[in-house]
């Protein structure tokens, strides 16, 4: 899977956005963030669609967003690109930050499911705030692939 990231996250600045928009509920901040990401995917295949990494119910109840989310829908609307509900977290899992590498890769094995059938047949761009060991996109993109996708890519703002 080809991941785009447009930082790395030692970046000072970028944590802090980041931090801002993960933790303080600064949501204006995920439509700059989508610019950047927006720069380093412009040329896209036509029938490509954005998908965000989902969050638990719990997850999205206590933040009152999902991060992804924001920068998904934002992307999709700065690439003129559809936005797909397509992905869903079928199970609680420990957050990601609170585990080490080889804990990263096994916490979400069968953590997604893709929900719908608008997926097949089509490029599917998973979108994330920091990717770190690759393990969300990983098992997201099996999940997408699993319910048909032709192709999917990772676009992050954040790398480690």
């Amino acid at each position: 899977m080809q991941v785009y990231a447009c930082i790395p996250y030692q970046n000072d600045g970028i944590k802090r956005a980041l931090k801002q928009l993960k933790y303080r509920g600064s949501r204006d901040i995920a439509s700059a963030l989508a610019e950047l990401l927006a720069d380093a995917l412009k040329k896209n295949p036509r029938d490509t669609e954005i998908v965000a990494i989902p969050t638990t119910a719990a997850r999205r109840h206590e933040r009152g967003f999902n991060q992804a989310e924001l920068l998904g829908r934002a992307l999709a609307a700065q690439l003129n690109l559809p936005f797909a509900d397509a992905l869903v977290k079928i199970r609680e899992t420990p957050p990601q930050s609170t585990l080490k590498r080889n804990e990263r890769l096994k916490n979400l094995r069968g953590a997604f499911a893709a929900r719908g059938d608008h997926i097949p047949q089509k490029t599917v761009i998973i979108v994330d705030d920091i990717s770190t060991t690759g393990a969300t996109l990983i098992e997201a993109a099996r999940a997408l692939k699993k319910s048909g996708a032709q192709t999917v890519i990772g676009a992050v703002v954040a790398h480690s």
